[in-house]
């Protein structure tokens, strides 16, 4: 689909716009850890892969900072990129340029465990 448009029903020319409902049904199915953030860098919204993969349970990480998710080593910088990100925001790879330089499984932080 190009920029600007919309899914339409092949029964009419309305556009469908996905009820608040079925587009969090949507980011719960996905395979893959979402958490949305607001520009204070607080957590609106997490799934169960999220929950899954840093170990805390979903009401401790509504309205949390962000930053709990990030490694220590990484959390005193990450207010600044979070800032630059919603000054100038587009489609980027988290963490792209450290990538390669970090086993992230090894420094992921877990409830459960020692940061």
């Amino acid at each position: 689909m190009h920029e600007g448009a919309e899914s339409c029903d092949a029964r009419s020319s309305t556009p469908l716009v996905p009820t608040e409902s079925e587009l969090r049904g949507f980011l719960e199915a996905a395979p893959d850890a979402l958490v949305l953030v607001d520009p204070s860098g607080l957590i609106v919204f997490v799934n169960s892969q999220t929950e899954r993969l840093f170990g805390y349970p979903r009401a401790e990480l509504l309205g949390a900072s962000v930053e709990v998710l990030v490694p220590l080593r990484f959390r005193g910088q990450h207010p600044a990129h979070r800032s630059a990100y919603f000054s100038d925001p587009k489609v980027r790879g988290q963490g792209e340029r450290i990538k390669k330089l970090i086993n992230f499984d090894r420094l992921r932080p877990r409830r459960d465990q020692e940061c």
